[in-house]
């Protein structure tokens, strides 16, 4: 079973506040069964067996990227959290570290899915097995030769 970080002043945002309970609760749904990447497959069937609540995916997607991208949506119809990595992972050097097997498999989840390395937010550098540092970009550009 996987465990999340709650942002405890989501509830003083003006965006979350002003949704309705219904696309509120979606949210957490959202980030609670994303995968460890924050990479979550659009799917309304178990949030309604759940909840016995109807949500429009469009509408969802309006809602949460009101005035600020949270959700992108992936050529292959997958969402990405935007900020997932940064919160849940937040580290003072925004990095991911390859020698960690949680960090390396994120990596190859945003490789496999598509996400830039160097879109994902919060995350600036790669540390690579050898213990060199890499800037982001600079790492997805090697990736061809990996």
């Amino acid at each position: 079973m996987a465990k999340r970080f709650t942002e405890t002043t989501i509830w003083d945002d003006d965006w979350f506040y002003e949704l309705s309970p219904e696309y509120k609760l979606f949210w957490f749904y959202i980030k609670d069964n994303c995968d460890h990447a924050g990479v979550w497959k659009p799917k309304t069937r178990a949030f309604k067996a759940a909840t016995d609540v109807e949500i429009d995916l469009n509408k969802a997607l309006e809602y949460y990227n009101l005035n600020k991208s949270r959700i992108r949506v992936l050529k292959n119809g997958y969402w990405f959290i935007e900020d997932f990595f940064s919160f849940q992972y937040s580290n003072k050097f925004k990095q991911l570290n390859m020698n960690n097997r949680v960090h390396k498999s994120i990596l190859d989840i945003y490789v496999i899915m598509g996400i830039p390395i160097s879109s994902v937010r919060g995350l600036e550098t790669i540390k690579v097995e050898k213990g060199d540092i890499v800037d982001a970009y600079s790492f997805e550009k090697g990736l061809g030769s990996i």
